[in-house]
Protein backbone atom coordinates (compact mmCIF):
# COMPACT_ATOMS: atom_id res chain seq x y z
CA UNK A 1 0.00 0.00 0.00
CA UNK A 2 1.63 3.23 -1.19
CA UNK A 3 -0.03 5.37 1.46
CA UNK A 4 1.50 3.35 4.28
CA UNK A 5 4.95 3.60 2.69
CA UNK A 6 4.62 7.38 2.27
CA UNK A 7 3.59 7.74 5.90
CA UNK A 8 6.54 5.67 7.09
CA UNK A 9 8.92 7.82 5.07
CA UNK A 10 7.48 11.04 6.50
CA UNK A 11 7.78 9.70 10.05
CA UNK A 12 11.41 8.75 9.36
CA UNK A 13 12.17 12.39 8.52
CA UNK A 14 11.88 12.42 4.72
CA UNK A 15 10.50 15.37 2.79
CA UNK A 16 7.95 14.37 0.15
CA UNK A 17 7.75 16.97 -2.60
CA UNK A 18 6.28 17.52 -6.05
CA UNK A 19 9.69 16.97 -7.66
CA UNK A 20 10.43 13.54 -6.18
CA UNK A 21 6.98 12.25 -5.16
CA UNK A 22 4.28 14.11 -7.08
CA UNK A 23 1.74 11.31 -6.60
CA UNK A 24 2.27 11.33 -2.83
CA UNK A 25 1.89 15.13 -2.68
CA UNK A 26 -1.35 14.98 -4.69
CA UNK A 27 -2.69 12.44 -2.17
CA UNK A 28 -1.52 14.39 0.88
CA UNK A 29 -3.39 17.46 -0.40
CA UNK A 30 -6.70 15.60 -0.27
CA UNK A 31 -8.88 15.44 2.85
CA UNK A 32 -8.55 11.65 3.03
CA UNK A 33 -4.78 11.88 2.72
CA UNK A 34 -4.49 14.45 5.49
CA UNK A 35 -6.88 12.54 7.77
CA UNK A 36 -4.92 9.30 7.23
CA UNK A 37 -1.61 11.04 7.87
CA UNK A 38 -2.81 12.95 10.93
CA UNK A 39 -4.11 9.73 12.43
CA UNK A 40 -0.87 7.83 11.83
CA UNK A 41 1.41 10.69 12.85
CA UNK A 42 -0.69 11.38 15.93
CA UNK A 43 0.34 8.04 17.42
CA UNK A 44 3.98 9.20 17.51
CA UNK A 45 3.29 12.76 18.66
CA UNK A 46 3.61 14.37 15.24
CA UNK A 47 1.44 16.14 12.70
CA UNK A 48 1.53 16.69 8.96
CA UNK A 49 3.07 20.00 7.87
CA UNK A 50 3.85 21.66 4.55
CA UNK A 51 4.95 24.90 2.95
CA UNK A 52 2.27 27.46 2.11
CA UNK A 53 1.95 26.27 -1.48
CA UNK A 54 1.86 22.61 -0.41
CA UNK A 55 4.72 21.74 -2.73
CA UNK A 56 6.33 19.59 -0.03
CA UNK A 57 5.20 17.80 3.14
CA UNK A 58 7.00 16.70 6.29
CA UNK A 59 6.32 15.59 9.87
CA UNK A 60 6.41 18.14 12.69
CA UNK A 61 6.32 17.58 16.45
CA UNK A 62 2.90 18.62 17.76
CA UNK A 63 3.81 19.20 21.43
CA UNK A 64 7.13 20.79 22.29
CA UNK A 65 6.20 20.72 25.98
CA UNK A 66 7.39 17.13 25.73
CA UNK A 67 11.06 17.36 26.71
CA UNK A 68 12.11 14.39 24.58
CA UNK A 69 10.48 15.86 21.45
CA UNK A 70 11.89 19.33 22.17
CA UNK A 71 15.38 17.85 22.54
CA UNK A 72 15.01 15.85 19.32
CA UNK A 73 13.81 18.94 17.44
CA UNK A 74 16.70 21.05 18.72
CA UNK A 75 19.16 18.35 17.63
CA UNK A 76 17.50 18.23 14.21
CA UNK A 77 17.66 22.01 13.84
CA UNK A 78 21.30 22.06 14.95
CA UNK A 79 22.12 19.50 12.27
CA UNK A 80 20.43 21.65 9.63
CA UNK A 81 22.30 24.77 10.80
CA UNK A 82 25.62 22.90 10.56
CA UNK A 83 24.79 21.55 7.11
CA UNK A 84 23.75 24.98 5.84
CA UNK A 85 27.38 26.16 5.76
CA UNK A 86 28.31 23.97 2.76
CA UNK A 87 24.80 24.27 1.29
CA UNK A 88 24.95 28.06 1.29
CA UNK A 89 28.43 27.86 -0.24
CA UNK A 90 26.94 25.70 -3.01
CA UNK A 91 24.03 28.09 -3.53
CA UNK A 92 26.40 31.07 -3.64
CA UNK A 93 28.46 29.26 -6.26
CA UNK A 94 25.34 28.53 -8.33
CA UNK A 95 24.11 32.12 -8.02
CA UNK A 96 27.51 33.39 -9.14
CA UNK A 97 27.62 31.00 -12.10
CA UNK A 98 24.09 31.96 -13.19
CA UNK A 99 24.61 35.68 -12.44
CA UNK A 100 21.56 35.53 -10.19
CA UNK A 101 20.88 37.55 -7.04
CA UNK A 102 18.63 35.05 -5.26
CA UNK A 103 18.55 31.38 -4.40
CA UNK A 104 16.48 29.11 -6.62
CA UNK A 105 13.32 27.60 -5.16
CA UNK A 106 11.79 24.13 -5.57
CA UNK A 107 11.42 22.94 -9.21
CA UNK A 108 14.16 25.26 -10.47
CA UNK A 109 16.48 23.53 -12.96
CA UNK A 110 20.28 23.76 -12.98
CA UNK A 111 21.84 22.85 -16.34
CA UNK A 112 25.30 21.29 -16.35
CA UNK A 113 26.23 22.85 -19.69
CA UNK A 114 25.44 26.37 -18.47
CA UNK A 115 27.31 25.87 -15.21
CA UNK A 116 30.49 24.48 -16.78
CA UNK A 117 30.50 27.27 -19.39
CA UNK A 118 30.25 29.87 -16.62
CA UNK A 119 33.10 28.18 -14.71
CA UNK A 120 35.36 28.07 -17.77
CA UNK A 121 34.69 31.74 -18.55
CA UNK A 122 35.17 33.13 -15.04
CA UNK A 123 38.19 32.75 -12.77
CA UNK A 124 36.11 33.78 -9.75
CA UNK A 125 33.47 31.12 -10.46
CA UNK A 126 36.19 28.50 -10.97
CA UNK A 127 37.68 29.41 -7.59
CA UNK A 128 34.23 29.14 -5.98
CA UNK A 129 33.90 25.62 -7.36
CA UNK A 130 37.32 24.63 -6.05
CA UNK A 131 36.48 26.14 -2.65
CA UNK A 132 33.46 23.84 -2.32
CA UNK A 133 35.77 20.84 -1.90
CA UNK A 134 37.03 22.36 1.37
CA UNK A 135 33.71 21.32 2.92
CA UNK A 136 33.45 17.71 4.06
CA UNK A 137 30.10 17.41 2.28
CA UNK A 138 31.87 17.78 -1.06
CA UNK A 139 35.10 15.99 -0.18
CA UNK A 140 34.77 13.58 -3.14
CA UNK A 141 35.38 16.54 -5.46
CA UNK A 142 38.89 17.06 -4.03
CA UNK A 143 40.42 14.17 -5.94
CA UNK A 144 38.90 15.15 -9.29
CA UNK A 145 41.40 16.69 -11.67
CA UNK A 146 39.24 18.49 -14.24
CA UNK A 147 36.69 21.22 -13.59
CA UNK A 148 34.01 19.14 -15.29
CA UNK A 149 34.66 16.21 -12.97
CA UNK A 150 34.63 18.47 -9.92
CA UNK A 151 31.30 19.99 -10.96
CA UNK A 152 29.80 16.55 -11.64
CA UNK A 153 30.98 15.33 -8.24
CA UNK A 154 29.44 18.30 -6.42
CA UNK A 155 26.12 17.90 -8.25
CA UNK A 156 26.11 14.15 -7.60
CA UNK A 157 26.62 14.76 -3.87
CA UNK A 158 23.69 17.16 -3.83
CA UNK A 159 21.62 14.52 -5.61
CA UNK A 160 22.66 11.77 -3.19
CA UNK A 161 21.72 14.01 -0.25
CA UNK A 162 18.27 14.54 -1.76
CA UNK A 163 18.64 18.25 -2.51
CA UNK A 164 18.66 17.84 -6.29
CA UNK A 165 17.00 15.36 -8.63
CA UNK A 166 18.94 14.39 -11.76
CA UNK A 167 17.35 13.71 -15.12
CA UNK A 168 19.44 10.53 -15.19
CA UNK A 169 21.92 11.71 -17.80
CA UNK A 170 23.56 14.38 -15.67
CA UNK A 171 22.56 17.18 -18.03
CA UNK A 172 20.16 18.95 -15.69
CA UNK A 173 19.20 18.85 -12.02
CA UNK A 174 15.96 19.97 -10.37
CA UNK A 175 15.82 21.58 -6.91
CA UNK A 176 13.76 19.44 -4.52
CA UNK A 177 11.56 20.29 -1.56
CA UNK A 178 14.25 19.12 0.84
CA UNK A 179 16.53 21.99 -0.12
CA UNK A 180 13.63 24.46 0.02
CA UNK A 181 12.65 23.12 3.46
CA UNK A 182 16.18 23.43 4.85
CA UNK A 183 16.53 26.99 3.56
CA UNK A 184 13.15 27.96 5.06
CA UNK A 185 14.07 26.52 8.47
CA UNK A 186 17.47 28.17 8.43
CA UNK A 187 15.96 31.56 7.60
CA UNK A 188 13.49 31.17 10.48
CA UNK A 189 16.29 30.23 12.89
CA UNK A 190 18.33 33.27 11.84
CA UNK A 191 15.27 35.49 12.12
CA UNK A 192 14.59 34.29 15.67
CA UNK A 193 18.29 34.62 16.56
CA UNK A 194 18.68 31.30 18.36
CA UNK A 195 22.22 31.61 19.80
CA UNK A 196 22.51 27.98 20.94
CA UNK A 197 21.90 26.85 17.36
CA UNK A 198 24.10 29.43 15.70
CA UNK A 199 27.37 28.35 17.28
CA UNK A 200 30.31 27.60 15.00
CA UNK A 201 29.37 24.41 13.23
CA UNK A 202 31.48 21.31 12.92
CA UNK A 203 31.60 20.63 9.18
CA UNK A 204 32.34 16.98 9.87
CA UNK A 205 29.27 16.40 12.06
CA UNK A 206 27.64 13.05 11.45
CA UNK A 207 24.23 12.67 9.85
CA UNK A 208 21.31 12.90 12.24
CA UNK A 209 18.83 10.05 12.09
CA UNK A 210 15.41 11.50 12.84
Amino acid sequence: MEEKNWLRRIISGEILCIVTEEKAVDWLMTNSGQEYSDLGLGYVGMQLASDEQQTYFYAAYDNLEDKADAKALKSHLQYIVNLMHPLLAFLDFIAQANNDDQYADIEHIYRYSELITAIENSQATEESLRALSSHSLFKTARSKSSLGEKLSSVLKTMEEEGFLLSDGSGTHYTVTGKLAYYIKLFEEIVQHQAPSLMEQSDDSQKELVV
